[in-house]
């Protein structure tokens, strides 16, 4: 993997997820437009909020670490941004 500066870093994946957010709302246009050609008819902001929050629990799994590489790091943004969660643990792990 090549090294680059974190502020670049950090916009390559911004720019990454978000073409993953519009991927996956193109996708749920595809799937729910109804034959009058509205999607998901009658959504209000909560009901967006909800298909964003779906989408991305979706995009955590896809960018979830590859490694424990930086364990420390993720333990310490963690604290600072004040959320709690579990990774699940890979096969590999497992054995």
């Amino acid at each position: 993997m090549q090294k680059r500066e974190f502020k670049v870093a950090m916009l390559e994946m911004a720019n990454h997820v978000s073409r993953r957010i519009q991927e996956c709302s193109n996708d749920i246009t595809m799937k729910y437009k109804t034959s009058e050609g509205k999607v998901l008819a009658g959504m209000d902001l909560d009901g967006s909020r909800t298909v964003l929050y779906t989408v991305l629990h979706k995009l955590i799994k896809e960018f979830e670490p590859r490694n424990e590489k930086y364990d420390k790091t993720e333990k310490e943004l963690k604290e600072f941004f004040g959320v709690s969660y579990e990774r699940k643990k890979k096969e590999k792990e497992l054995s």
